[in-house]
């Protein structure tokens, strides 16, 4: 392969022994790894341990009600506006 790769990975601390797998990727290609995930234990500073400490940590917190109220609103009026300027509402539905 040539070029950057980009691995994804959720929910990797399921996986046995999965830092020995992202260390091996590291080494071997010219990658970025981004792993996601909800354990406490990749929350921990056991994280720079496994990854020998290359990493840069987000810590993304679940939506609030009033933030998933906003989308919600944002996403529907998208997907109306769609449906009222490019089809008759009932034919969407039924496939026309």
């Amino acid at each position: 392969m040539s070029g950057k790769i980009y691995l994804f990975f959720d929910e990797i601390q399921e996986v046995r022994d999965w830092e020995k797998c992202i260390n091996s990727f590291r080494v071997e290609l010219d990658c970025d790894i981004y792993i996601t995930g909800s354990n406490a234990k990749l929350f921990s500073g056991e994280l720079a341990t496994y990854l020998a400490g290359r990493y840069v940590e987000f810590v993304i917190y679940p939506f609030s009600f009033s933030e998933f109220i906003e989308l919600y609103h944002s996403v529907y009026s998208v997907f109306n506006l769609y449906f009222k300027q490019n089809c008759a509402y009932e034919d969407c539905f039924r496939g026309k």
